[in-house]
């Protein structure tokens, strides 16, 4: 399957020419909690197609966009990751996220979601200037996803997985962290009611949400 191009000399039209394709920003989206493997892609990115996804990753490894890796022990199979250059997409697909959040008040309704998506929009909500001296993890497990973010030196990152030595580590079903991010669910009350299990203290909780908000 060839790349359809627009044949334009334009830096927009040329990037849109690897990344506009239908498919190829959420493959990207996926990669940016961390490295998958084909099986974890295409279970994440439902109605893509075994054909399709194969294609999609060829043509991003060809742009060095994504590189295959192997997973260290005890996984110790192939996957897929960003390199460098792939990984400077990583601003442009949070703008993009704080640009179509309003997008999203029209509710799920019968769309598909996976927490992990909300690692991309934490980080996006993050505010560098509220961090000053604020070091601390959190780790997120979610029914069967995990994931962490960690603030340092007035910077955030997060990944998919567990991390050791975490400062707080927050339990939940999905209903209840979806819940929290369209702002139907009260924080406070899914923590007095136990929907929300934390291990850890609260005060650690309410320092880290200082630094996601407006």
């Amino acid at each position: 399957m060839s790349i359809r191009q627009y044949g334009q000399y334009c830096a927009i039209a040329r990037s849109l020419d690897i990344i506009g394709e239908r498919w190829t920003l959420l493959i990207i989206r996926e990669l940016l909690t961390g490295p998958k493997r084909f099986k974890n892609l295409l279970q994440n990115l439902p109605g893509i197609g075994t054909n399709l996804l194969a294609n999609r990753l060829k043509q991003l490894e060809i742009s060095d966009i994504i590189a295959k890796i192997r997973l260290p022990s005890p996984a110790d199979v192939l996957a897929y990751d960003l390199t460098d250059h792939g990984r400077g997409l990583e601003d442009i697909l949070i703008s993009i996220i704080q640009w179509g959040s309003l997008y999203l008040e029209r509710g799920q309704g019968e769309d598909y979601a996976r927490p992990g998506w909300a690692i991309l929009g934490i980080k996006g909500l993050f505010k560098p200037e509220k961090a000053q001296g604020i070091s601390l993890t959190c780790q997120f497990n979610v029914d069967q996803e995990s994931f962490w973010i960690k603030i340092h030196e007035n910077k955030i990152s997060a990944l998919e997985g567990k991390i050791d030595g975490s400062d707080i580590t927050l339990n939940m079903d999905e209903s209840t962290f979806l819940g929290l991010g369209d702002g139907s669910t009260n924080i406070e009350h899914a923590l007095s009611s136990g929907q929300i299990e934390i291990d850890g203290s609260l005060e650690t909780l309410m320092i880290m949400l200082s630094t996601l908000t407006s």
